[in-house]
């Protein structure tokens, strides 16, 4: 179903982003899929959040640029980032990872640290909201 989708950075107060989404959610497993616009990329991508309950949330982003990113709670998943400028190894460790969805939207909390072989390159605090078209109004930060 359609929806909107608002990503935040509370950790950094950067700003939000606001996109229209498709919105799959079953009681297992949760998909939210948008076109994203990705600063200093010349291509868009579609980006894809998978939410397995108990699980982990896997973002990833297909087209020019690819990337995969695993969050689970308490563990560090390493995987390649794709960029204009190369290829990047990056590790994704997850502090804190949190999640209420139904069939009308809801919120995922993400609190990780990325590292670029091994060494520390930020400390990421997300707040990704998803309201299903006609019920509520869109989320901001």
């Amino acid at each position: 179903m359609k929806a909107y989708i608002t990503i935040c950075d509370a950790q950094e107060n950067t700003g939000s982003m606001t996109a229209e989404c498709e919105y799959d959610y079953s009681d297992n497993l949760t998909m939210i899929t948008y076109d994203e616009s990705i600063e200093g990329f010349e291509d868009d991508c579609v980006t894809s959040l998978k939410i397995e309950k108990g699980g982990p949330v896997t973002l990833n982003r297909t087209g020019k640029y690819k990337s995969e990113m695993i969050f689970e709670k308490n563990k560090r998943h390493v995987g390649c980032y794709f960029t204009p400028h190369g290829d990047l190894m990056i590790g994704i460790d997850t502090y804190n990872l949190e999640y209420n969805l139904d069939k009308t939207g809801g919120e995922i909390n993400i609190r990780y640290n990325v590292d670029c072989n091994s060494d520390p390159v930020s400390l990421n605090d997300l707040k990704i909201s998803v309201k299903v078209r006609g019920n509520q109004n869109v989320a901001t930060c």
